[in-house]
C-alpha cells in the first residue's frame, strides 16, 4: 500500500495500456464512494484506502490521464484496469452512450408439465401418485425412517409410554397419515387433538381410520432420516436432507422450466437458535420464528424447480449460485429477482453459469452509488411519474442500471444484465383516477410480470399447510415444507397436465375422496342434518375378483330382475369396476345389489352378462 505521508513512497507505474478515464465512475460494493480524493494505485492495483498524499494522487491521476492517447488499447488489457472486477464493479458509459446487449441462448422452448412414462392422468390421486411414487417417498422416504426411529426408542432403557403397544407402520397406514394432515390442512381447528374429538370440533372421518393414540404414535415418531452424531456435527440439516434432496430431484423431473423465473425466499415457521425473526411492518412486533428457504419458480405457473435452505453457513452469493446450478442446461433462462440478491458481482456469477439476472438493487450501495444518474436528476429538479434515467456498462460485462419513478418519488433503481434501454407501459391506477398507461423501463415491466411467482407459491402452500407441531424438534418444518411443495407442485403438473381448471380446495378435496374410496374403501357422506357420518364397507380377500367370487350366481339369469327401491345406493358394478359411486333405486331381486338402469347406462344386464 502506497505510504500517505510521502509522493515518494508511491511506485512509479508504467504506462496504461487502456483507454481508462479517470472521469469513467466506478460504482463499489461497501457503500464508501470510490473518487479521485481517495483512489491510488500501487503494484498495478486499485487502493482505496490511502489517506492524505494529494500529490501522490495527483500524479496518479496524471498518469491516467495519459493512458487516453492510446487508443488502440486491447480489451482484455481494459478489463484488467476496471478495479475489482468480479467485486461488485462496473464501468457506466456516459449520458446516452449505448453497448451492445448480446441476448443470446435463451430457452424459447414451452415449458409445462412432463408426462410419466406409462402413466394416464384422469384424476388428481393420478398425479399425487407422480409426486409422492410409493417406493421412493412413502417407503423409503417416509415409511422405513419412521419404522426406524420408533426401534431407536423402543432401544433406550426407559422408553416413552406412548410405544409401548408400537407396530411398524404399514404403506397404507402411512398413506393414511398423510391425508389425515391433509384434511386438517382443509379442516383447521385450534388443536390437532380436536379432530379426535367427540365432541362439537371433532371430526367423525379422522376418528373413523385412525384412533387418536395411533396418530400420536407415528407423529412422534415421524422421520425422514436417522444419521449419526458425526453426520450430525458436520451437517446442520443431516435430519432432513435426504428428505429435501428427494422432493427437488421429483420436482425438476416433473416439470419442464420455462424461459423466465423468479427468485425469492420463503419462510418456515419454527422456534430455534437457527431461525430469524420476522417483524411486523407498523409496529416492529416480532411475528414469528422462521427458517428462510431460497427458492426459484416458474414465472408462468408458480411451480417449485429448485430451493436451497439458509443454514448461515453460505453467503448470499453461494446460495444464489447453488439454486441455479440446478436449472436445466437446454439453455439460458432469465431470473428475476429482487434487491436482497441483485449486485453486479451476482450478476456476473449468474451469467458465467449460463444465465441471465435482473430485479431491483439496493439505492445505498452496489452499481448506482457512484454514477452521475442522481446528478442528471437534480439537474432535472427530479423526475417526472413514468419518467426513467439510465446508463449502460460496457465492462466488466455488458448491463444497464435504471432509475424509474413510479410511485415513490425518490424513484426505484434496477440492474439488468438482459435489458437496454428500451421503453414499455404499465397500467397504473391513482385514487379518485382512472386507470392510466405509465411509462417504464422494459425491465421494470418484466420485473412486476415474473417476480411474483414465489408469492403464489406461498400463498398456495401457506392456505392449507400439513404442518404439525413438533417439541425439540425444529427441523421438523422444513420436513412439512417439502411435504407441501410437492403437494403444491403435484396441483399445479395436473391443471397444467390435463387442463382442468379448478380450486387447490377442489383438488385437495379430491384427493381425501380418492383415498377414503380406493384404499379403504370409506365413503364420506352427509346425512339429513348435513353432518359428516363415516360409512365404512367390508374388504374380504376376494376383493382381487369380487364379480366372480363374491357373487358366483350373478349369471344365473332365473329370478334376477330389476326391482325399485325407496333408498337410493350405489351402483355395486361401477364401484367395484370404475371406484365411481352413482347413486341407483334399481337392484337386482335375486343378487340384492344396487346397479344402475337408466336411458345412458344399463349396468343390470352388463352384471348378469355371461
Amino acid at each position: 500500500m502506497a505510504d500517505a505521508g510521502s509522493v515518494s513512497a508511491i511506485p512509479q507505474e508504467p504506462p496504461v495500456q487502456s483507454d481508462y478515464d479517470p472521469n469513467d465512475v466506478l460504482s463499489g460494493d461497501e457503500g464508501d464512494d470510490i473518487t479521485a480524493s481517495n483512489v491510488v494505485y500501487s503494484g498495478g492495483e486499485l487502493d482505496t484506502n490511502a489517506s492524505g498524499g494529494e500529490d501522490a494522487v495527483s500524479e496518479e491521476l496524471g498518469n491516467a490521464t495519459a493512458s487516453e492517447e492510446q487508443a488502440d488499447a486491447s480489451e482484455a488489457d481494459a478489463t484488467t484496469m476496471i478495479p475489482g472486477t468480479g467485486a461488485n464493479r462496473a464501468r457506466w458509459k456516459g449520458r446516452g452512450e449505448t453497448v451492445p446487449m448480446p441476448i443470446v441462448d435463451i430457452f424459447d422452448g414451452v415449458g409445462g408439465a412432463l408426462p410419466v412414462d406409462g402413466m394416464v392422468v384422469q384424476e388428481p390421486m393420478d398425479a399425487f401418485d407422480a409426486f409422492f411414487p410409493c417406493d421412493r417417498v412413502i417407503n423409503q422416504g417416509l415409511r422405513k425412517p419412521t419404522n426406524l426411529r420408533a426401534a431407536l426408542e423402543l432401544a433406550k432403557d426407559h422408553p416413552i409410554k406412548l410405544l409401548d403397544d408400537w407396530e411398524n407402520v404399514s404403506m397404507d397406514e402411512m398413506k393414511t397419515f398423510l391425508m389425515i394432515l391433509l384434511f386438517m390442512g382443509l379442516d383447521q381447528k385450534p388443536s390437532e387433538e380436536d379432530h379426535f374429538s367427540t365432541g362439537i370440533l371433532g371430526s367423525p372421518l379422522v376418528r373413523g381410520f385412525m384412533s387418536r393414540d395411533r396418530f400420536r404414535q407415528i407423529k412422534h415418531c415421524f422421520s425422514v432420516a436417522n444419521p449419526s452424531e458425526q453426520a450430525n456435527q458436520s451437517d446442520r440439516l443431516a435430519k432432513v436432507r435426504p428428505s429435501l434432496d428427494l422432493v427437488g430431484v421429483v420436482s425438476r423431473e416433473r416439470w419442464c422450466l420455462c424461459g423466465d423465473t423468479g427468485l425469492d425466499e420463503s419462510q418456515c415457521r419454527c422456534g430455534h437458535r437457527y431461525s430469524r425473526i420476522s417483524y411486523r411492518g407498523e409496529t416492529k412486533k416480532p411475528i414469528a420464528d422462521y427458517v428462510k428457504v431460497i427458492a426459484a419458480h416458474d414465472s408462468n405457473t408458480g411451480y417449485c424447480y429448485s430451493f436451497v435452505v439458509d443454514t448461515r453457513e453460505k453467503n448470499v452469493k453461494q446460495m444464489l449460485l447453488e439454486v441455479v446450478s440446478k436449472y436445466p442446461s437446454d439453455g439460458a433462462r432469465r431470473i428475476a429477482t429482487d434487491r436482497f440478491y441483485t449486485s453486479v458481482d451476482n450478476v456476473m456469477a449468474v451469467r458465467e453459469k449460463g444465465h441471465y439476472m435482473y430485479g431491483t438493487v439496493r439505492s445505498d450501495r452496489g452499481p448506482n452509488k457512484n454514477n452521475d444518474i442522481k446528478q442528471e436528476m437534480s439537474e432535472k429538479g427530479g423526475l417526472e411519474d413514468g419518467e426513467f434515467l439510465w446508463r449502460m456498462a460496457d465492462l466488466p460485462m455488458p448491463m444497464t442500471l435504471f432509475l424509474w419513478r413510479d410511485s415513490n418519488k425518490d424513484g426505484s433503481w434496477f440492474l439488468s444484465s438482459c435489458h437496454d434501454n428500451t421503453e414499455a407501459e404499465v397500467m397504473r391506477r391513482k385514487r379518485g383516477h382512472p386507470t392510466a398507461a405509465k411509462r417504464c423501463p422494459l425491465c421494470a415491466k418484466d420485473y412486476n410480470a415474473k417476480m411474483g411467482a414465489c408469492d403464489r407459491c406461498n400463498a398456495l402452500r401457506s392456505s392449507y399447510s400439513l404442518q404439525l407441531k413438533h417439541h425439540r424438534r425444529w427441523y421438523m418444518c422444513l420436513v412439512y415444507y417439502g411435504l407441501d411443495v410437492l403437494l403444491c407442485n403435484s396441483y399445479i403438473w395436473y391443471k397444467s397436465i390435463t387442463g382442468e381448471e379448478l380450486s387447490q380446495k377442489e383438488y385437495r378435496t379430491s384427493l381425501l375422496e380418492e383415498h377414503l374410496a380406493r384404499v379403504l374403501g370409506v365413503s364420506a357422506k352427509g346425512d339429513a342434518s348435513g353432518r359428516a357420518t363415516l360409512k365404512r364397507k367390508r374388504i374380504n380377500d376376494d376383493q382381487a375378483d369380487p364379480l366372480n367370487n363374491r357373487y358366483p350366481n350373478r349369471n344365473i339369469s332365473a329370478g334376477h330382475m330389476p326391482e325399485h327401491k325407496e333408498v337410493r345406493n350405489n351402483c355395486r358394478l361401477c364401484y367395484l369396476t370404475d371406484k365411481k359411486e352413482r347413486q341407483s333405486a334399481w337392484a337386482c331381486r335375486c343378487c340384492g345389489v344396487h346397479l344402475c338402469l337408466n336411458k345412458t347406462r344399463n349396468c343390470f344386464a352388463a352384471w348378469h352378462a355371461a
